[in-house]
């Protein structure tokens, strides 16, 4: 069994602990026994105090057997990194001296050796004769004479192993000389480890979660190839750049795991974070399931979705187990097995597996790709609510959008106070601003201060804004600003106002990535579609989608102007109030509810994104069908109870049974998918 990022050795410990018992019941003596452990349980990790940490625990959980040990031992807990382990420099040209040799990359600089040495697993020997003969005070020519002696050198490599083993040697006995050795050839042998321990039946441990973007470059620069390698990167371009490559450094380290020390049939078992299954863009690589476009595929055996009890202590990560094996193809459906608690409170850590087992329970779901693609995210649910709601999860002829962004929104957002004539009074909006500006009351036009609407203020069948925004757009090409000159001369008030965080727009980033060319106070994500008289909205970030139909507002001081929402909300812009109330009817319904939440990321901002549209088909609506009609009226009239704090669960009923009607579904279909939507919550 191998951990590849092992930390403190949990795994390995666990699994010496569960070795040693299966030691005693079948009669295996001590010494095989630790023999057998420290062959077997290996641990990779590339931080200094985590091995140090390891190496300490594996000694303490093999100390009742090492009175037993028939010679010495190594604890083969190695300092390495498993992902982009020391690799050959290979001849770019013909005069290219350098080529044909490894090197370690380390604080007190490079060490070389010779590609051959590593090819033939004498690695090891060659750092104990380093480590012994630079104590010693011996002459490199001694040195060199032994490890020819011992190796047997082949006469083509004698130049080559004395050329840049000579020059590693005398690297060595120049930092001896400084009194910094002492580590240097164990500091190397470790480095060397993922290339000699061989491949295991067993691969386990709790990869690293830390996102491409937020790694160091230098070590993105070293791991770039190997990213290419397996094509884990999906997105190029736009799409990258608006961030759809969130992949994880778990990805890259499950792929290398499984190509270079997983045996073939072999088994893998990482703690990885569970977006990667149900993320629409990130993630894409990672569940092709296969090394490389052409590789060997890997079969997944089962994912057991623990975001519900957040297991690690004061963290709360998207927590799943993956669980797959190599050589075989995955097939869907997929075992997806969902760990909930029975109750309030955490899972201690402390807690034993008949206790954990009393606190929680399990419902036993599948898991799809939700388009039928390969590589497509991944629903969730009993099988025969996917079976139904399938039939739902294609394409839908609308366009939905996030709200204008505008990258500092303690700027954008406004309180209206009062009009004074044609103009309105406001003070910028701060609370719970990410970045906090100066507070000021201003007077604007107010031609160019509109409702704006947040995810908070939305709930099912209703939206109330409750604050503004100022959007300086051209009229005429409104996902652009207003020229400056134009702005000033035409809303002096509003360009004063601006122009007073000029300092602190300019400093944006959504204006230097998205908005070059664009005066500094530009907005993100505004277009003709902000403006439309209509407008089903609901909030990005949730655990259950609300949609509301929104139209003009008479709000205070704002009378008779649209609703232009901000970046947490989602919209779609109509121009028809009975087409909007109609959309509205099937987002609502429990058939979208269930297919949008069987397939998105709870609680995350990806859970109401545009892209559910791409999930779930609804049609165009159709002013000469009664079914549409009676859609839209049941709409209208759950906004108008739900105004009046009325209950509409016999209406949404209603909406229900003719969605499925739309839809073609049956009432049974219809039955399970509400039984599993309230299943899901």
């Amino acid at each position: 069994m191998l951990d590849t990022g092992c930390g403190s050795g949990t795994f390995d410990i666990l699994a010496i602990k569960r070795a040693k018992e299966h030691a005693r019941i079948y009669g295996i003596s001590p010494a095989e026994t630790l023999d057998l452990i420290t062959k077997n349980i290996v641990g990779f990790d590339l931080n200094p105090l985590a091995v140090i940490s390891a190496r300490t625990n594996y000694l303490l959980a093999i100390a009742d057997l090492l009175k037993y040990k028939k010679g010495e031992i190594t604890i083969p807990i190695y300092l390495c990194d498993s992902i982009n382990p020391p690799s050959a420099k290979h001849q770019d040209d013909l005069f290219d001296q350098e080529a044909g040799h490894y090197q370690i990359s380390t604080s007190v600089g490079l060490f070389r050796f010779p590609e051959s040495l590593v090819q033939k697993a004498l690695i090891q020997r060659v750092t104990v004769l380093l480590e012994d003969f630079v104590k010693k005070k011996q002459s490199t020519m001694q040195f060199l004479e032994r490890v020819h002696a011992e190796l047997k050198t082949e006469p083509k490599d004698i130049k080559k192993f004395d050329l840049i083993l000579g020059e590693t040697y005398e690297k060595l006995v120049e930092l001896e000389a400084k009194g910094i050795n002492g580590i240097w050839a164990r500091i190397i042998k470790n480095a060397f480890a993922p290339l000699f321990v061989g491949q295991f039946d067993l691969i386990v441990g709790n990869p690293p979660w830390v996102n491409w973007e937020s790694l160091p470059q230098e070590y993105r620069d070293k791991t770039a190839h190997i990213w290419k390698q397996y094509d884990l990167f999906e997105h190029t371009g736009l799409r990258a750049r608006l961030g759809s490559a969130k992949d994880d450094i778990s990805v890259l380290m499950t792929y290398v795991a499984i190509d270079k020390y997983l045996k073939q049939e072999g088994k893998l078992c990482f703690v990885i974070t569970q977006s990667l299954f149900k993320t629409v863009g990130g993630g894409e690589g990672f569940r092709r399931f296969r090394l490389g476009k052409k590789g060997t595929p890997f079969k997944v055996l089962q994912v057991d979705d623990m975001v519900d009890l957040q297991p690690f202590d004061s963290a709360t990560n998207k927590t799943s187990v993956f669980f797959c094996q190599k050589g075989q193809k995955t097939t869907y459906p997929v075992e997806y097995h969902v760990w909930t608690k029975n109750g309030t409170g955490s899972i201690e850590i402390d807690m034993t597996w008949k206790e954990i087992l009393g606190k929680t329970q399990v419902k036993y779901f599948k898991a799809q790709s939700v388009d039928g693609s390969e590589q497509g995210s991944w629903i969730t649910a009993r099988p025969k609510a996917i079976k139904a709601i399938i039939k739902v999860m294609t394409m839908s002829p609308y366009k939905a959008r996030e709200g204008s962004s505008g990258g500092l929104n303690s700027v954008y957002l406004l309180r209206p106070l009062r009009t004074e004539g044609r103009y309105l009074r406001v003070a910028n909006f701060t609370e719970n601003a990410k970045k906090k500006v100066k507070q000021v009351e201003a007077l604007l036009e107010a031609d160019l201060v509109y409702p704006t609407l947040r995810g908070r203020e939305i709930i099912r069948w209703q939206a109330k804004p409750e604050i503004a925004i100022v959007l300086p757009q051209d009229p005429n090409k409104p996902s652009n600003a207003m020229h400056p000159q134009t702005l000033e001369k035409k809303f002096p008030k509003t360009f004063d106002y601006l122009e007073s965080f000029k300092p602190d727009l300019e400093k944006r980033s959504i204006l230097k990535q998205f908005l070059q060319n664009q005066p500094y106070y530009a907005l993100y994500n505004t277009g003709p579609y902000s403006f439309a008289p209509f407008k089903v909205v609901w909030t990005r970030v949730g655990n259950e989608l609300k949609c509301a139909v929104v139209g003009d507002r008479q709000q205070e001081y704002l009378t008779n102007k649209v609703v232009a929402p901000i970046e947490t909300v989602v919209f779609v812009a109509f121009e028809d109030k009975n087409e909007s109330h109609f959309f509205c009817a099937l987002l609502n319904s429990s058939i979208s509810r269930f297919a949008i939440s069987a397939y998105s990321n709870k609680g995350t901002g990806s859970f109401g994104s545009p892209h559910i549209l791409e999930h779930i088909a609804i049609p165009k609506y159709d002013n000469k069908s009664t079914l549409n009609f009676d859609l839209c009226k049941l709409s209208k009239a759950c906004h108008e109870k739900v105004a009046s704090g009325i209950s509409v669960s016999d209406l949404e009923d209603q909406i229900d049974e003719l969605a499925a009607e739309l839809w073609g579904l049956s009432k049974e279909e219809l039955k399970e998918i509400k039984d599993s939507l309230e299943e899901m919550r």
